[in-house]
């Protein structure tokens, strides 16, 4: 600061004696006290110099040579100006320099995971009933019935990401579901040489026991912490073996075992999905996740069997009844789950 304001007062020094004032109390005042210092604002002023002795010297100056044209005031506003200025800049540099923020954290959804939820889920059965050989199986004897159920779904899964340049993601991933949905399942048989010692109609309840679903996804991170996806693969679902009770008919009976069964039976088929993901911010890997799914099952054709005698259908003789039950079952099924991943990069950890 001292060189500061002695490089000011030797300018207005020198501009003095340029304009013929080379006698001037102000020079004189300057350059003593350039020489002794600047180290007392309050005693001495800005850069040494004692306003008021400056003003009342300039002052009686400015009268006696007045006829110069020489503005000693302008001089004097821009030198107290220029020392007002530098007095604020060493201010400011002796103000300690606050610490930059800290970057924003990068967040990684490269890696593994495993999850695990609860849902909800329904499904459709379209089926008909066909000839055994030696009949016709490609011609149904029977309208197309079309039955469903519904229930709760539980999940368990794993799988891995990899993030691409820019904000999408790719992975892969296994899922297995234990699930009870269930519903009524109907069986028309028409009095014909396929199935002749059974009722009209004939009822049951099926459930849907478990499925199991591989398949890749791709997805799209919205915002560091949050993604969505599509996703698709190949899944199977077992069935559960069907009762087949007699529905009223011509002698009223209802209810009673027909002696008949639709064995239990696994179905292959494809999905296609889409969810999001959302990470739980208390909780650095912890995250939030919502799937809807939809199963496709390819069609398969179920032999009726008898396996005990009845007074309302089978009349002894054990094995196939002479029919089958063409079905192709579609599942929706949606679910939430918490999903734990294992090197997630959050709470400020780059990757």
């Amino acid at each position: 600061m001292t060189e500061i304001c002695r490089d000011i007062l030797r300018l207005i020094c020198r501009q003095l004696l340029q304009r013929g004032y080379s006698h001037s109390p102000v020079r004189a005042l300057s350059c003593a006290s350039s020489a002794r210092g600047f180290t007392d604002r309050r005693r001495t002023g800005i850069c040494g110099l004692r306003p008021g002795i400056v003003a009342q010297r300039l002052a009686e100056r400015r009268s006696r040579d007045r006829g110069r044209g020489v503005t000693m005031r302008k001089l004097l506003i821009a030198a107290a100006g220029l020392a007002l200025a530098m007095g604020g800049a060493a201010s400011a540099a002796d103000m300690r320099l606050k610490a930059p923020a800290p970057p924003a954290p990068i967040y990684s959804w490269t890696g593994c995971y495993v999850g695990g939820g609860l849902g909800y889920g329904l499904f459709d059965l379209q089926h008909d009933t066909v000839g055994e050989p030696p009949g016709d199986p490609a011609a149904p004897f029977s309208g197309t019935l079309d039955t469903g159920g519904r229930g709760w779904v539980g999940v368990v899964s794993a799988g891995c990401d990899v993030q691409l340049a820019g904000n999408w993601l790719i992975g892969a991933f296994a899922d297995f579901d234990w699930t009870n949905i269930r519903g009524q399942h109907a069986f028309n048989c028409p009095s014909t040489p396929f199935c002749p010692e059974l009722p009209l109609t004939n009822v049951g309840e099926i459930r849907q026991r478990w499925a199991w679903g591989v398949g890749a996804r791709l997805g799209y991170i919205v915002v560091p912490q949050f993604m969505t996806y599509f996703s698709a693969g190949f899944t199977g679902s077992r069935f559960s073996q069907v009762n087949l009770l007699s529905n009223p008919d011509d002698n009223g009976a209802f209810g009673l075992f027909t002696g008949a069964i639709i064995p239990e039976q696994t179905f292959n088929g494809y999905f296609i999905g889409g969810g999001t993901e959302y990470a739980i911010g208390w909780l650095p890997g912890l995250f939030w996740k919502t799937e809807y799914r939809f199963s496709d099952f390819r069609t398969k054709n179920i032999s009726v069997l008898c396996i005990a005698p009845s007074s309302v259908g089978c009349d002894g003789a054990t094995g196939p009844l002479g029919a089958v039950d063409r079905i192709h079952p579609y599942v929706q099924t949606i679910w939430t789950e918490l999903v734990w991943r294992f090197n997630w990069a959050g709470a400020g950890r780059p990757y």
